[in-house]
């Protein structure tokens, strides 16, 4: 049986591999937002552009769910495209904010959440 590894180690360990190439232990920082494609046109790495997935971002929420101890994450490049996926995930439904929130979330309450049949 395999020891449930602490808190520090699953935040160090989690959801990393050895590079084959380098025999770097740790995901290096990439800075790039497209990837090459195969003669077919295809993807190989299963990476095609930076929105639709990135390795420093499927490192960080493979880690992330490795701590909560949940299935999945999911993380955003900034705090409205958060907001705006907790509102498409409420659907039709009674949300209550304090009108001093962030202004952006404010009107986004305001403006797009009825539109989704929300009540604000």
């Amino acid at each position: 049986m395999k020891k449930a590894l602490r808190t520090e180690s699953l935040a160090i360990h989690a959801g990393r591999r050895v590079d084959p190439g380098t025999g770097a232990v740790l995901v290096p920082v990439y800075l790039n937002t497209t990837f090459e494609r195969a003669a077919d046109g295809s993807y190989p790495t299963g990476y095609e552009y930076i929105r639709d997935g990135h390795p420093n971002t499927v490192a960080l929420e493979t880690t992330l769910a490795s701590l909560e101890q949940g299935s999945d994450a999911v993380v955003f490049s900034s705090g409205s495209a958060a907001i705006m996926a907790v509102l498409f995930s409420c659907g039709q439904r009674h949300i209550v904010a304090g009108y001093d929130c962030y202004n952006g979330t404010l009107r986004q309450l305001r403006e797009i959440a009825p539109q989704w049949g929300a009540q604000v």
